[in-house]
């Protein structure tokens, strides 16, 4: 018999558990119709790092928040550089949130860069 570990998945940032059924790929978590937008699901990223949903909405709104964040923002697993996809932020944050994201992003775009 399979333990209960051996079919649950665990958010790499607070360890929380999902069953196999609540775990999704953050593109289909993004563009499904049927999911609240803060339902708590187990989301995998590009580089298959997975992350709960309260923990990258947690893990965004501390970058965009941070003094010397940088931006693109990176999957929070060291070494790890796969970028967290607009879409994401966008249906995880606030349209504030995201407004404050998507300046980051520009000022830190060098073809956006106006010299005085």
């Amino acid at each position: 018999m399979a333990s209960k570990s051996a079919k649950s998945h665990n958010c790499g940032i607070c360890w929380d558990e999902f069953s196999p059924r609540n775990v999704v790929n953050w593109a289909q978590f993004v563009t499904s119709k049927q999911n609240d937008p803060l339902a708590q699901r187990l989301l995998r990223l590009d580089c298959k790092h997975t992350l709960c949903t309260d923990c990258v909405q947690g893990y965004i709104q501390v970058e965009i928040n941070a003094y010397d964040s940088k931006f693109p923002v990176v999957c929070p697993y060291e070494a790890c550089s796969v970028q967290i996809a607009d879409q994401l932020a966008k249906k995880l944050l606030t349209p504030t949130e995201f407004a404050r994201w998507t300046a980051k992003k520009k000022e830190s775009d060098p073809r956006t860069f106006v010299s005085s």
